[in-house]
């Protein structure tokens, strides 16, 4: 389909001198109490798309209705897009997903209009018009019942529409036609478009090939409600959700995958803002600066802000190293001049106003939240920043508290994206083990940390009367 098509028509609603509908293109029909023969809260559904000139774009689309939600699918002679309707916050994402690589330009935002009618949707230069929630009669529709009619052999019953878009100032004409055996479910939607502006008309045909009125339990990396992972969508209406407040003491296990090399990296890491101190324990990526420079192993880290001290120990060979800390690192950043040790918000990088709430899925079987935040990640090289985005999966866990007697909730990270146009440092980690107790440092040994060779014995001689 391209921009000459009929189908493809711009919208033009600024400066428009509204006509009433056009009685000579159809008649509207009167308001009864007719309905569709379903009209489902959820549904997904495969289906071609046929205009005039029997140019032909196929699409998937999908429909939830506790989340207000509708995710169009469509494949183009110019790729593939994603369009997300929010009917809460008047929201279109239109994803770009053939550019899967641009974090922070694949997804635009455009606004919502209308909820009664097709949905127009700009994309690489066209307007399509998208049928969300339009085809079991959304909004203001009356429909008239037309008896049967064959399609493609199969038996339908057959509801039809005229019907008036005063925000494009555009008549149309809905046909529905739906199974009468077995399942029922739709097997055709045409629609018939007149512009009154100029009397310019379209006709598009929906032959849907597959339709399920269940909604599968959508993973949070999977969900075609959200824009896919790793992508960020500039002024996506978050409606005020941010993460909870994390605890000032951690520890967990991670597991972390390379989304490039595939490496798979085990860590522990253990925080606590308090005793301005953390620890990290594994093996170094191949991509890691450490990797090596310490001999081959297990490497224990221990940061000991409160000093300015960080303790290496190799966990296999049994040697120690002590360093300054100076630069910024995992756990860590610069205040002008001064190191110190990041606050909970700031170790999971969502203490930036560019954390949004993109949405809700299933991670490891368990219900879980998703924020994202991007930055410009800096490697130390002047004048070079690369476009990084960081995608939480938060589970929420309800425990009673004896003491005070109410019911406490705490938020519990399942899992992290980490995905960077510095490819080697795109990943994927998977968290367990998250404790909130209080980290016991001194249970690890440090005492190859120093030097036998710089060891001096004092005697002390004590004279007595």
């Amino acid at each position: 389909m391209n921009a000459a098509s009929s189908l493809l028509l711009l919208l033009a609603t600024a400066g428009v001198a509204w006509a009433a509908h056009d009685p000579g293109f159809c008649t509207l029909s009167p308001k009864n109490e007719i309905s569709l023969p379903i009209s489902p809260s959820v549904y997904s559904m495969s289906m071609s798309m046929r205009n005039d000139q029997n140019e032909l774009m196929s699409a998937y689309e999908y429909y939830n209705g506790e989340l207000d939600k509708t995710s169009f699918m469509g494949y183009t002679s110019k790729g593939r897009f994603r369009a997300i309707f929010d009917w809460t916050t008047k929201q279109i994402q239109v994803i770009n997903m053939t550019d899967m690589a641009n974090l922070l330009g694949a997804c635009q935002i455009q606004t919502l209009m209308s909820p009664d009618a097709l949905t127009p949707v700009t994309w690489a230069g066209d307007t399509y018009f998208v049928p969300s929630k339009f085809f079991f009669g959304g909004g203001q529709i009356y429909i008239e019942r037309k008896g049967q009619k064959q399609i493609d052999g199969v038996p339908t019953d057959h509801f039809y529409s005229c019907h008036y878009w005063r925000l494009s100032d555009m008549s149309m004409k809905i046909d529905w036609y739906f199974t009468t055996t077995g399942t029922i479910q739709p097997l055709r939607v045409v629609l018939e478009v007149q512009r009154n502006q100029d009397r310019s008309r379209f006709t598009v045909t929906h032959d849907i090939s597959y339709f399920s009125a269940q909604s599968p339990a959508w993973s949070a990396r999977a969900n075609p409600f959200m824009a896919p992972s790793g992508l960020y969508c500039r002024n996506l209406n978050s409606q005020g959700r941010k993460p909870q407040t994390l605890p000032n003491r951690f520890s967990m296990r991670i597991e972390r995958i390379g989304q490039g090399s595939e490496e798979t990296t085990y860590l522990k890491e253990a925080y606590d803002f308090n005793a301005n101190m953390s620890l990290l324990l594994g093996y170094p990526p191949a991509t890691s600066g450490d990797n090596g420079k310490y001999g081959a192993g297990k490497l224990l880290y221990i940061h000991d802000f409160r000093s300015g001290i960080s303790y290496i120990r190799n966990e296999d060979m049994g040697n120690c190293t002590i360093e300054r800390l100076t630069q910024p690192d995992w756990d860590s950043q610069k205040d002008g001049n001064q190191l110190r040790i990041r606050t909970p918000q700031q170790f999971f990088d969502l203490d930036s106003p560019n954390v949004q709430y993109k949405g809700s899925g299933y991670t490891r079987g368990i219900f879980t939240e998703v924020f994202i935040n991007y930055k410009q990640l800096d490697l130390g090289v002047p004048g070079l920043t690369f476009d990084t985005t960081i995608e939480w999966y938060f589970a929420y866990k309800t425990t009673y508290d004896k003491i005070t007697q109410t019911s406490v909730t705490k938020s519990i990270p399942m899992s992290a994206v980490i995905t960077s146009q510095a490819t080697w440092l795109s990943s994927s980690m998977y968290i367990y083990d998250f404790e909130q107790q209080e980290i016991v440092f001194n249970r690890h040994d440090i005492t190859a940390c120093f030097s036998r060779d710089a060891k001096q014995h004092f005697q002390l001689y004590f004279q007595f009367a």
